[in-house]
């Protein structure tokens, strides 16, 4: 009787310690500025996160809003916990208008709180300036 006792509670501690082991994405901030780009020019942006969670992290997919930004770059491995990773974007500046550009990202993860993060940014094209 003792012993299917200790089992059981075993059996429960097991499953909620297991329920609470799970993925975190975190960004220090979800808003970013990232200066300006002159028109013509090719830019790379780096956003940086972490997984904060007690599991791996899997990034499944990671979308853009708007034409000129590449294909996303991302680790596609599983990050694991305390670990910092990036997510890369590629911009075109070639035939855009001059002025500010806002552009938003949402990472697919199996975070189980937020699955789906977004993170807004912005820059601004300016005038080519004549090489001397």
């Amino acid at each position: 009787m003792i012993m299917s006792r200790y089992i059981l509670f075993l059996f429960f501690f097991i499953g909620a310690t297991a329920a609470y082991a799970q993925p975190r994405i975190s960004f220090q901030r979800t808003t970013f500025n990232c200066g300006s780009v002159e028109q013509g020019d090719h830019a790379r942006f780096s956003f940086k996160f972490r997984n904060v969670g007690d599991s791996a992290l899997k990034i499944f997919d990671v979308k853009t809003t708007e034409n000129g930004l590449s294909e996303p770059n991302y680790n596609r491995a599983d990050i694991v916990k305390w670990t910092t990773d990036s997510v890369f974007i590629y911009y075109d500046a070639d035939f855009v208008k001059l002025g500010s550009v806002q552009h938003a990202l949402t990472i697919n993860s199996n975070d189980p709180i937020e699955p789906a993060k977004t993170i807004y940014f912005t820059f601004s094209i300016i005038k080519r300036l004549p090489k001397r």
